[in-house]
């Protein structure tokens, strides 16, 4: 493994801070197991339908 020097927050940001990224959300309970999925929006007011914009 190699140490690249980068700062981790801003390398991360590139992934995190971004909108339409799946987010994936696991339920598990004795007997059943539900998943489900969702795109990321930064604004929780911000219309999910609408396609990904590559201006964020």
């Amino acid at each position: 493994m190699q140490v690249s020097g980068l700062p981790v927050a801003e390398v991360m940001d590139t992934w995190t801070n971004q909108m339409g990224y799946p987010v994936l959300d696991l339920s598990v309970s004795e007997t059943n197991a539900k998943l489900s999925q969702e795109r990321f929006l930064l604004d929780p007011k911000a219309d999910a339908n609408q396609p990904p914009s590559p201006l964020g």
